[in-house]
């Protein structure tokens, strides 16, 4: 309220002064039940403009999600365009890129395929998986990189999908220890007929790196393909490129030369058979390249030990265990070398075969040189060879 003064004359004198109270217009504006009305209806009114804005930004969101989970990119990165700063969506830009930029229609196979590897290894899960319960497991994009690669990849010319980079990713692991890259690249589908072209792909590529002088690379995977399809029909194949492999690994520094054994008697089913038997205190590991191709391990002999020049005996000990291997009739490379681990008991050989797995584990024998040698056999005879340490 306001307090205002007035002064009333009559007969030119001020006779009175008199004091009273007038409401102001704002004031009294205010206090009115239609300002009180007013007030409210903005209010809601900019709760309602707030909320809808809300709707329609989640509205957006879900919709980029959706695009998202659908395998298109470029409508996801738009419909995601305003939402800076947000974890999953840096996650499906950075996923969206490298998808980008994997092309199997314009790009070489080999660049194409290496690509996707990195793509696997790097963006194995959806973006939302860790906020989503909705989330797939795997990531979306991958039934896109199958459509593109099923498409443009040819299995018949795989020697084109061949690349250092692809065969030396090939076998490595993914974030999980257990889960190698080959086997994603199997689960996303992303090879055409992966069920023969994954194993066709390990063959090739083991080649590919023993051709590009990485021995110990190609025969990783040739053992890979040894320990996982040992039905597959290029299994003979893979046998001989894997002992080839090792005797020219092998060879790679000075070896000793193995004489070839002599034929004892004839066998009585006109099969070939080679004996051998292992003297030394070493697990042994032969390779034979022929006509029938194999590697094979023999245990240690628990009760030998190496000689010296001057304690060496004349003849073989007859000790340790003894092995018989039918061959084709022929000429074959030969490698035999001494190898153990700490991860297993080299007098349990002959008990339980070890896995390529295993047997990755195990090293030479320090300070003793593997042997190789040419062995010629004919039909239906047995041959006997023995071995035992001598230490220079």
């Amino acid at each position: 309220m306001n307090i205002e003064r007035a002064t009333f004359l009559s007969g030119g004198f001020e006779h009175a002064n008199i004091f009273f109270k007038t409401p102001s217009i704002a004031a009294n504006f205010a206090a009115s039940p239609v300002w009180e009305t007013a007030n409210r209806t903005v209010s809601w009114g900019a709760i309602g403009i707030w909320g809808l804005q809300q709707w329609l930004r989640s509205r957006q969101f879900e919709a980029a999600v959706q695009a998202y989970e659908a395998g298109g990119c470029n409508q996801a990165i738009a419909g995601f365009k305003s939402f800076d700063g947000n974890p999953e969506v840096e996650k499906v830009r950075r996923q969206c890129r490298d998808y980008q930029a994997i092309d199997p229609a314009t790009q070489k196979p080999s660049e194409a395929l290496a690509k996707a590897m990195q793509f696997l290894k790097a963006h194995p899960s959806n973006a939302f998986s860790s906020t989503r319960k909705e989330a797939s497991l795997g990531n979306p994009l991958d039934s896109g990189l199958k459509q593109q690669f099923n498409a443009h990849l040819k299995p018949d010319r795989i020697t084109d999908w061949l690349s250092m980079e692809v065969c030396q990713q090939i076998q490595k692991t993914t974030e999980n220890p257990y889960i190698s890259l080959a086997m994603k690249l199997e689960s996303s589908g992303i090879l055409p007929q992966s069920e023969e072209s994954l194993p066709r792909l390990y063959h090739a590529c083991g080649n590919f790196l023993v051709a590009s002088k990485d021995l110990p690379g190609g025969i990783a995977l040739f053992e890979i393909f040894l320990d996982n399809f040992p039905n597959h029909p290029y299994l003979n194949s893979v046998k001989r490129d894997h002992a080839m492999a090792l005797i020219q690994d092998a060879k790679r520094n000075p070896t000793g030369e193995i004489p070839a054994p002599i034929a004892t008697t004839s066998t009585s089913d006109g099969s070939t058979q080679v004996v051998i038997r292992n003297d030394s205190p070493h697990a042994l590991r032969i390779a034979f390249a022929g006509p029938t191709s194999q590697v094979e391990e023999i245990p240690a002999c628990k009760d030998c030990k190496d000689y010296t020049k001057a304690t060496a005996p004349s003849s073989c000990p007859k000790k340790g265990p003894v092995k018989t291997y039918k061959l084709e009739p022929g000429g074959y490379q030969v490698l035999v070398k001494a190898i153990s681990s700490k991860n297993w008991d080299a007098s349990k050989l002959g008990v339980k075969e070890l896995t390529q797995t295993e047997l990755k584990q195990s090293a030479e024998v320090a300070g003793v040189r593997p042997f190789t040698g040419d062995w010629s056999f004919g039909m239906g005879q047995k041959y006997q060879s023995c071995f035992f340490l001598i230490r220079e």
